[in-house]
């Protein structure tokens, strides 16, 4: 039986129309049907809210998604963050493996691999878990995995203070090179959608000279990609239906997965040459953002 989920942040009295869009787009994709949950029948009127911040206009109802031939208009493009406009925080990880692992209680039994395995696995479980009212922001994601994984290596390190370095970082990112020409010939509607809090993206966004009309980060949706919440709430604040945007992102697990389940063509940023695994497809596989102008102005 699938598990019940319902909107993070609704209303009761709505009409019901908006509800019913919403079953529509899961009952319209398969593999999301499949794979993601489902909105309970008992629910019968809600309605959905998004910050102001994001810039919601229009009808907030969700549009079912079509196939239609020939190479459609891109009208908008949903828009990654992390790793595909400014640099990971790759080389702060790796640091802390190296501080988790000073500080074990037998080093010599333990690698900086299996300390990041840990830690990964940890972090992916909590943010899986973390939506509507049992949302948490990455923050406290962040700092909850990694207690869990100094436990894991017997180390009484202090999570709060090894994942200082992580957080500076969130908020002072290395801007990528192809980015402002990248963002400098697009001529249509963006909407960044980021895994973050919203204060550590706005500090982000201040560090580096961007500035975007509409934001959609997990902070917001109250949820993590790859769930819909996050993907859904940037296609509202456009006003676009999924096969009408592009969503370029450089994950696999949360864009290529999460734009995957909801019918949006992808736009893969694999700056390291990395192969697509088995049973997955996107629409565009680029080793980074120069080409893309001209695929959007193209059409899909």
């Amino acid at each position: 039986m699938p598990t019940q989920w319902t909107w993070p942040a609704v209303e009761e009295g709505a009409p019901t129309g908006r509800l019913d869009q919403l079953r529509n787009i899961y009952q319209a994709v398969p593999e999301f049907r499949r794979l993601a949950p489902v909105l309970p029948a008992h629910v019968a009127t809600v309605t959905i809210r998004q910050p102001t911040e994001c810039g919601a206009r229009g009808d907030p109802g969700v549009r079912r998604p079509h196939v239609t031939g020939g190479r459609d208009p891109i009208r908008g493009v949903l828009l990654d963050f992390y790793g595909t406009l400014v640099a990971e925080d790759d080389h702060i990880i790796e640091a802390i493996h190296d501080q988790v692992l000073a500080t074990a209680r037998h080093p010599e039994t333990v690698t900086t691999a299996e300390v990041g395995t840990v830690w990964w696995s940890a972090f992916q479980e909590l943010a899986a878990r973390s939506h509507g009212g049992s949302f948490r922001t990455q923050r406290d994601i962040a700092v909850s995995s990694l207690a869990d994984t100094l436990r894991h290596v017997g180390s009484t390190a202090d999570p709060l203070e090894v994942c200082r370095p992580q957080f500076a970082y969130w908020r002072q990112p290395d801007l990528l090179p192809d980015t402002l020409a990248f963002l400098g010939a697009l001529d249509v509607p963006v909407c960044v959608v980021s895994n973050i809090d919203r204060g550590d993206l706005l500090a982000a966004l201040e560090h580096t000279g961007l500035s975007f009309e509409h934001i959609v980060t997990s902070e917001d949706a109250r949820s993590y990609k790859p769930r819909p919440e996050c993907f859904l709430a940037a296609l509202d604040v456009l006003g676009l239906r999924p096969d009408e945007v592009v969503h370029v992102g450089d994950s696999l697990s949360g864009d290529v997965t999460g734009a995957s389940r909801l019918g949006i063509p992808i736009a893969w940023i694999n700056r390291r040459g990395r192969t697509l695994p088995e049973g997955r497809s996107v629409t565009h596989d680029l080793p980074g953002l120069a080409p893309l102008p001209a695929i959007i102005a193209a059409g899909r």
